[in-house]
């Protein structure tokens, strides 16, 4: 039951995050705020209501984050442990974890229309998230290269590294 949970929360979590950020763009599309093609994800969130609507959508996607690294964390230990591999790996992913929920929960905080300071610290926050999630999804590779039968799921997620480091 528990890992069903887990397994269908990334989906959920990425489901969540694109649905928000279409509705976020409807709205600021039709209140005039942003250009209707391509805006910066951060720009949705400038004016009112995209603020609150922006702060608090990647709030709660960093709290279920928060609960898929806890939960990610203790499963990767259990099965590290029972195939005695090396755990610290285990710690890194939980590491890299909560930098990704601290930084995405960072970046909507922060607005991106104060002064420059506050654009350069939510700048800054946002490099963080999207190389804190590089260095995990490179932590899961290694530990999914530990554990047998994981070719497969090994080699999906150096496509998907691959693909973020192209952005």
């Amino acid at each position: 039951m528990i890992e069903k949970f887990i397994r269908s929360l990334p989906m959920a979590l990425g489901i969540m995050i694109i649905t928000f950020a279409f509705v976020l763009w409807m709205v600021a599309v039709s209140l005039k705020q942003v250009h209707p093609f391509f805006p910066f994800m951060s720009d949705l969130g400038i004016n009112q209501p995209g603020t609150s609507m922006f702060t608090f959508c990647l709030g709660f996607a960093s709290l279920l984050l928060l609960i898929f690294v806890i939960c990610r964390y203790r499963l990767n230990r259990y099965h590290l442990k029972s195939y005695n591999s090396n755990i610290h790996f285990a710690n890194y992913s939980l590491i890299t974890g909560v930098i990704m929920v601290l930084a995405m929960c960072t970046t909507g905080s922060i607005p991106n229309d104060e002064p420059k300071y506050m654009q350069i610290l939510h700048h800054v926050f946002a490099a963080l998230l999207l190389t804190a999630l590089q260095f995990d999804i490179l932590i899961e590779l290694f530990i999914a290269r530990q554990l047998p039968n994981q070719t497969r799921v090994s080699k999906q997620r150096l496509a998907i590294l691959i693909i973020s480091l192209t952005f």
